[in-house]
């Protein structure tokens, strides 16, 4: 991996300086930190001392700003970009629909085929189990709650870069061994956060940069991106303050900024794809329309609803 991986940072090099780009320069128009380009064009993580895996969306961004191919830079580097993934990243949206809560780590086997070695997960702060303590659970998931009132929440007002910053302040104590491992970060506080903050709305404009953000952080802290990247909704907590954002209109932005949706139904049964999208706008029916009219919407509208190319 280290030699495919000094092909792919030469040809970078090479390419950035053709261009007469700096680092700075192609980090900002690739959407990474200067510091992780260096890393890919030395072939090596200074706090991992590894070579980088970027990811695919990585590349991409890459690819796009120094004209080269993507297929070009995928094979030297190795042909596989970080976690296997076919898809710029695993974003998910897991959106529930149950009227009780449930904790996800009871449903992470159902999410397991995914590949996951551990999974990282900011619980709801309203849990009964959730705790802002980080704890193990038989060594498979590290889990701890942000609560409101401390940081990344100091006050009502929602701030995404205290997000950033707070997360790559909590992996730091998640020790070495998650570096070689494939990480599923899962981060079950959205709504709920939404539903205390007075500017919701930023939680699902953050939702297009938060996949780069975790990215960032993760390829920083580890050298590679996690496998999986999962956002928690309640149904519930939108249902809330529908008087203070469209629901509809941020539901479909949730869908459309998510690379695949997982419903949570009662019982904590899991349906995802086309069929997840139905059941979600299912529970979103304007009162002015009928049932069946919703229905016959919903079902010609579901396939196209989904995360940009």
């Amino acid at each position: 991996m280290q030699k495919s991986t000094n092909k792919l940072g030469k040809k970078i090099r090479e390419r950035r300086q053709a261009n007469q780009l700096s680092i700075r320069a192609l980090a900002k128009f690739a959407g990474v930190s200067p510091s992780y380009i260096s890393s890919i064009e030395s072939g090596r993580n200074s706090t991992t001392g590894r070579a980088p895996e970027p990811s695919l969306r990585v590349l991409r961004g890459i690819a796009g700003t120094l004209d080269i191919a993507l297929d070009d830079l995928v094979n030297l580097s190795d042909g596989q970009p970080a976690g296997g993934c076919s898809s710029a990243h695993e974003h998910l949206l897991l959106y529930s629909v149950a009227d009780q809560q449930y904790d996800l780590t009871d449903i992470l086997d159902k999410l397991s085929d995914r590949g996951v070695d551990r999974w990282v997960y900011i619980s709801d702060p309203r849990n009964p189990s959730a705790t802002q303590t980080p704890q193990t659970s038989d060594g498979r998931v590290y889990s701890w709650c942000w609560p409101f009132g401390a940081a990344p929440y100091p006050d009502e007002f929602l701030v995404p870069s205290l997000i950033r910053d707070a997360l790559r302040q909590q992996l730091r104590l998640c020790g070495d061994g998650v570096k070689s491992e494939k990480i599923g970060l899962i981060i079950g506080d959205c709504s709920a956060v939404m539903r205390w903050m007075v500017n919701p709305e930023t939680e699902i404009e953050y939702e297009t940069k938060w996949p780069q953000d975790v990215d960032d952080v993760f390829e920083e802290l580890f050298g590679h991106p996690p496998l999986v990247n999962v956002c928690v909704y309640q149904h519930a907590d939108l249902e809330a303050i529908a008087s203070r954002i469209d629901v509809l209109d941020a539901v479909i932005r949730l869908i459309q900024t998510h690379s695949d949706v997982i419903v949570i139904e009662e019982g904590g049964q899991l349906s995802s794809g086309a069929g997840a999208i139905q059941r979600i706008l299912l529970s979103l029916r304007p009162p002015d329309m009928s049932s069946r009219s919703w229905n016959s919407l919903i079902k010609a509208a579901a396939p196209s609803l989904s995360a940009p190319a």
